[in-house]
């Protein structure tokens, strides 16, 4: 008896290192996967800077060590060559150039499988109480539609959107209060049609004025998040959100003495956390345009810049790796 009872204190002490080692093995395995995942909020860039006097503009693969990629942009020349139609013309869907597009955006495509369209000229563009909205909307979303219907980005997985379309490219009417928000929201139930018919949204959230704790960029950064999570959301289902940021002030700002220059100290952190607050799935950093007079078409690339110190403080505290682009 008392050799059954060891055979089984013995089997029973096996299989309980067995359960042991494979709970053990099944926990690094975890934090394997865990160390491997992707930041909740990511970051994606759209840069092209000029070498510095201080140091040299970071190469894709640096910043992809740092965990940043890059997404395409598709322009118009490279969807419709050099006959872009206007906003009410027929679109040639079956034609020889938007099948060379479709092969453009498929080849294209990245891990990630984010792609924008950049689609502005020829009058397409939807401005606040525009007249022709609706004809518009139907162009944008009929050419969104043809896209993300070809086998060989449907294939892919392409996740395919607009840049800045969808919502509208507008800023006092997102902001509570302004006499501008009926014709606002009166405007982007047409961008809503665009909104629906695309995989993801790229809102331009560009910096067109100089102030203290960017008040009014909040509160334009609110409105379109609202519009997008709260009015369409129910109606369209969740898209991924990435607003795009530019780290200079706008070339359109207010001040003219601010136009294409590098944001305050501040500036940057503030609307990455107020992005990550606000539910964006992440951001896509764009620039840049070289200051007037400077003789250099893109901006230079100096050592610790406050908007990539700040960028690199935002990071390191979600989940990034170390990064030493300075």
């Amino acid at each position: 008896m008392f050799a059954r009872v060891r055979r089984r204190v013995v089997v029973l002490s096996r299989t309980v290192h067995w359960s042991l080692f494979c709970l053990g093995f099944m926990g690094l395995l975890s934090a394997d996967a865990s160390a491997k995942s992707p930041p909740p909020f990511k970051i994606y860039w759209q840069m092209s800077w000029t070498n510095g006097a201080t140091a040299k503009a970071p190469t894709a693969a640096q910043l992809r060590a740092c965990g940043i990629e890059q997404v395409p942009l598709i322009t118009e020349s490279a969807i419709f060559g050099s006959a872009m139609p206007r906003y009410h013309q027929p679109l040639d869907l079956a034609g020889a150039q938007l099948k060379t597009a479709t092969r453009t955006i498929a080849n294209a495509t990245p891990a990630s499988k984010l792609v924008v369209l950049n689609v502005e000229k020829q009058g397409w563009m939807i401005k606040l109480g525009d007249p022709a909205a609706a004809r518009k909307a139907d162009q944008y979303t009929r050419l969104m539609t043809h896209f993300r219907n070809q086998a060989a980005i449907k294939t892919k997985g392409t996740l395919l959107g607009y840049f800045g379309q969808a919502p509208i490219n507008d800023y006092f009417g997102y902001i509570n209060g302004r006499g501008q928000v009926p014709a606002n929201l009166a405007t982007n139930t047409f961008a809503m049609r665009i909104a629906a018919a695309s995989a993801v949204l790229f809102p331009q959230m560009y910096t067109r004025y100089r102030e203290t704790g960017s008040k009014g960029w909040i509160a334009r950064a609110e409105g379109i998040m609202r519009l997008i999570r709260q009015d369409w959301q129910p109606k369209i289902g969740k898209k991924p959100v990435y607003p795009y940021l530019w780290p200079q002030y706008h070339d359109f700002a207010s001040d003219p003495k601010i136009r294409k220059k590098l944001v305050d100290k501040g500036v940057f952190l503030t609307q990455l956390q107020t992005l990550k607050r606000l539910g964006a799935d992440g951001i896509v950093i764009w620039g840049t345009l070289g200051a007037d007079g400077s003789g250099h078409k893109r901006a230079r690339w100096e050592k610790d810049m406050n908007w990539w110190v700040e960028a690199k403080q935002f990071m390191k505290a979600n989940g990034y790796p170390a990064c030493s682009i300075r």
